[in-house]
């Protein structure tokens, strides 16, 4: 069957999936009541269709049962116990008749018989379930699903279990009849077993996406017997915007393109979103959130609506939007029929580059008359030249200004929108009162930072091998590991604190030493003492010989475990022992020598080195005692000692990092020194990385830095603000070297997308970054700042009249320091003529070679004027590619 092609850019645009736990499509429908049915509806949505027999046949058995409204006979619990059941088959589990002995009675009486207790569990859920999908079977109608149900008829029959039953009680079996029915169960009819369990999941499936439709008035939509492109939707809105209002689009391939307008917040991303996820759903054959749908099957759909730059890539965001476009271009010139979504083109670049890409690439989609696109932009100038196209339609957001405030309507009108109240959302928010206000300083603890900065600097990530945490993780134990996370989590804002870990660290990259600890044994310890605490050495005693009581019933072995625990206990204290010594002699100014003194005095206690010498032997009585010793008497103490070694692990591993890479430990001075310099400082995860310098201080506080699309602005941002973050961690930088004074926090605004749970469009996302970030500025006075390209989700006119507004009243809060990046030059012609001393201007060049632009990513001093986007999607073939190719 055909299926239809999309990416996870698509999806997350989309939020078909979400995150866990989050507001999503799929969150949406899936009310199912077992967990293989809410399997079995993933799996639906993670394969739509592209076949229109296979999709009107989907919707009509949704709407059959909707209109039967059938509910769902069984328990969940009873499916997930069997399927959990049925997956046992080892034959070492069977029951037998033999297992039917005087001491299993006595180990359930205890209740400590477990296996025989979920065996039994099972059979009874699997015996409800036969009994209830027989009933089912035959007190239901005829339905869209009657293949698959004759198909499991003679499954069903052929499981003979009535002669076992005996007419007795289902809930009162003996431990004859369960042993009967589990090897008829599990071991004769697994497999024909689990086909049931799949046809009841997708019974599920469908009785919850009928329901869902029913509860929300959601509507089928239609796909059409028809060649041409074609996508007729009738009052379509967002599924998870409460009181959303419905707009109709129509599409078809003489008019293939919707170039949509309309104000910041006007709903433009929202209506996009509504509609991509109304033929993303219809091409599943769900229902959708309208009035009324028709649609020509499409082979596939693309989005770019919340698009970040790619630095694993070496993309900038610019190019990750050109490198999208192609991507889409490609699959047109393979003849793919698509439904294509772009949310403002070419965002990325400068006004112009912007206005020449959005008209050459509109006017070539428009050519593909097989394909329907949407597209929306903030250059108004844009649209009124494409109005040459007969191919384009035009629509906006209408918006009303009412006592100066904007008030949007949310419904299309034709034509284009020339509302701009950008500049006015700035003022409404209160951004520069803040900052022309200064608050009154609240006392902090710790370094201030928040996720959107965490995530624009890749800073955190164990399973993200391109992020700051996984360059430095080399620790060897689980216990390393959460203590680097939590340093990572917690720099610091004590210039003394700072240097002290960086002297440890560097006194680590002198020498060569190995993690003294085998790490399996000291997980095997630290389980050891995590073990159930005793108040005495007698309930100690008491409880170990109880055990060894229950050792002779062949229950669990807990006191070979104590054993094994205190083993393992008393290796993990000799090697810290060892170490100890070995360092002492080795480096005996060793700065973590003072770290280590306190737990160190626990290893030469007369106790424990008794204990060693025995190696942690002997009879019951003296094990309770070793045991009663290290889990109560010196609880406190061990534990001391392990965060030792968690310590040690981490310092080991990020001092060989630094060593390796031959990186710098900064100088942390006190924050009344105003200064942040970096000499030759590089991205940490880009091999090779050019560097660059850069200083800021009390009298020059602001970077205003420029540069075409690809010269390396983003990755130089986030290299210095990461450079910033590990400085206050203590640990080596990616610099030659580092001087700077403690900051507050630091915030960056990268990669912000909107936020549609809380009705933002991205503009709006932006505005609310900057209003966060100007709070803060103004109550701390202390912080790093980093802007890349402050208001990019807004015309031209606004963008320029807000950078300028925000970056100027930035520039008085001298203890900060910011870096800002944009690709409105007059910005900074404005700044150089009214505050040339606050702003220290630098841009990154970009040398023609012949018509292809090279990047030396080298600061120079100035501001930019390099603008090649135009060219760039020019060099990419992208034009060419779309265009279909005249045949003679």
């Amino acid at each position: 069957m055909k299926t239809f092609i999309t990416d996870k850019q698509t999806l997350e645009d989309l939020n078909i999936f979400g995150k866990k736990a989050g507001n999503s499509v799929y969150a949406l429908f899936n009310q199912t009541h077992t967990r293989g049915g809410a399997e079995a509806l993933e799996q639906l949505f993670q394969v739509p269709l592209a076949d229109k027999e296979a999709i009107n046949r989907r919707s009509a058995t949704f709407r059959h049962f909707q209109s039967a409204q059938t509910p769902f006979p069984f328990a969940g619990e009873w499916l997930d116990v069997a399927e959990k059941y049925l997956e046992d088959t080892d034959e070492r589990s069977k029951l037998s008749s033999q297992d039917n002995t005087l001491g299993r009675k006595f180990n359930q009486l205890l209740g400590a018989d477990n296996p025989f207790q979920l065996l039994s569990k099972g059979v009874t859920a699997t015996l409800s379930i036969l009994t209830t999908l027989k009933t089912y079977i035959h007190t239901a109608g005829a339905s869209p699903l009657d293949t698959d149900t004759n198909r499991i008829k003679p499954i069903l029959a052929g499981i003979s279990y009535e002669a076992i039953l005996a007419g007795q009680n289902p809930g009162k079996l003996s431990f004859e009849q369960i042993a009967a029915l589990d090897q008829l169960f599990r071991f004769t009819h697994g497999p024909q077993l689990k086909q049931l369990l799949q046809y009841i999941y997708q019974l599920d499936v469908y009785l919850t996406v009928a329901n869902v439709a029913a509860k929300r008035n959601f509507v089928y939509a239609t796909a059409l017997d028809q060649h041409s492109a074609s996508a007729q939707v009738e009052g379509v809105y967002h599924p998870l915007v409460d009181k959303a209002k419905g707009n109709t689009i129509r599409l078809n391939g003489e008019q293939n393109v919707f170039f949509l307008t309309g104000a910041n917040m006007a709903g433009k991303s929202t209506l996009m979103k509504s509609l991509g996820i109304a033929v993303y759903l219809a091409h599943m054959g769900f229902p959708v959130p309208a009035v009324k749908m028709e649609f020509a099957v499409m082979d596939g759909m693309f989005t770019t609506i919340n698009l970040a730059d790619n630095l694993d890539m070496g993309y900038s965001h610019f190019y990750a939007e050109v490198n999208r476009v192609k991507k889409v271009a490609q699959l047109l010139a393979q003849k793919k029929k698509l439904f294509v979504i772009f949310d403002e083109l070419f965002r990325g670049t400068n006004v112009k580059d912007a206005y020449e890409a959005t008209v050459a690439v509109t006017e070539a989609f428009a050519t593909r008359h097989s394909s329907l696109f949407m597209i929306s932009s903030h250059i108004l100038e844009a649209g009124e030249t494409l109005k040459r196209s007969p191919a384009i339609q035009f629509a906006c957001l209408t918006t009303e200004l009412r006592d100066n405030k904007p008030v949007y309507t949310y419904l299309l009108r034709p034509g284009l929108s020339a509302d701009r109240h950008g500049m006015i959302i700035v003022r409404e928010e209160g951004i520069l009162d803040l900052l022309q206000y200064p608050q009154k300083s609240t006392s902090q603890k710790g370094f201030v930072t928040d996720k959107q900065t965490l995530d624009d600097l890749n800073l955190l990530g164990k399973y993200k091998h391109t992020s700051v945490f996984s360059i430095f993780n080399r620790t060897q134990t689980s216990g390393g590991e959460k203590l680097l996370e939590q340093l990572f989590r917690e720099p610091l804002t004590d210039a003394t604190a700072i240097n002290e870990r960086s002297n440890i660290l560097f006194h680590f990259s002198k020498l060569s030493l190995a993690f003294p600890v085998d790490a399996d044994l000291l997980n095997e310890a630290e389980d050891f003492l995590k073990m159930g605490n005793t108040g005495s050495r007698l309930q100690t005693l008491l409880q170990r010989s109880r055990n060894l009581a229950m050792k002779y019933m062949g229950l669990p072995k807990e006191l070979e475990q104590v054993k094994k625990g205190l083993a393992a206990l008393c290796a993990v204290i000799k090697d810290l022992r060892d170490f100890h010594l070995r360092l002492k002699l080795q480096a005996p100014e060793h700065p973590f020598l003072k770290a280590f003194a306190p737990a160190a005095a626990v290893l030469e206690d007369a106790r424990i080195t008794g204990i060693l010498e025995k190696n942690a032997t002997g009879n019951l009585l003296e094990i309770a005692g070793y045991d009663h010793l290290f889990r109560n008497v010196l609880a406190n103490d061990i534990k001391a000692l392990f965060h030792i070694a968690y310590q040690l692990d981490v310092y080991l591993s990020v001092a060989a990092v630094g060593k390796e890479k031959k990186w710098h430990y900064a100088q942390a001075l006190p924050a009344a020194a105003k200064e942040i310099r970096l000499l030759d400082f590089h991205h940490p995860a880009i091999q090779n990385g050019i560097t660059n310098s850069l200083t800021a201080n009390g009298d020059q506080p602001l970077v205003f830095l420029t540069g075409a699309n690809m010269a390396g602005k983003s990755t130089l941002m986030k290299a210095y603000g990461i450079a910033v973050y590990l400085a206050h961690m203590g640990f080596p930088v990616a610099a030659k070297e580092m001087i700077f004074s403690v900051k507050d926090g630091m915030y960056t605004s990268i990669n912000v997308p909107d936020n549609l749970k809380e009705g933002y469009s991205h503009f709006y996302a932006e505005v609310l970054r900057v209003k966060m970030i100007a709070a803060e500025v103004s109550r701390s006075g202390n912080l790093l700042i980093i802007f890349d390209e402050l208001f990019k989700g807004t015309n031209v006119k606004d963008a320029y009249d807000a950078t300028l507004a925000v970056t100027s009243a930035l520039a008085g809060h001298r203890g900060c320091v910011f870096m800002i990046s944009t690709h409105i030059t007059e910005v900074g012609a404005s700044l150089k003529t009214d505050l040339e001393k606050e702003v220290q201007f630098v841009f990154l060049p970009t040398v023609m070679n012949g018509h292809v632009p090279t990047y030396p990513r080298k600061l120079a001093t100035g501001i930019s004027a390099d603008r090649h986007g135009m060219m760039i999607i020019e060099n990419e073939g992208i034009l060419d590619i779309i265009r279909p190719v005249a045949t003679a």
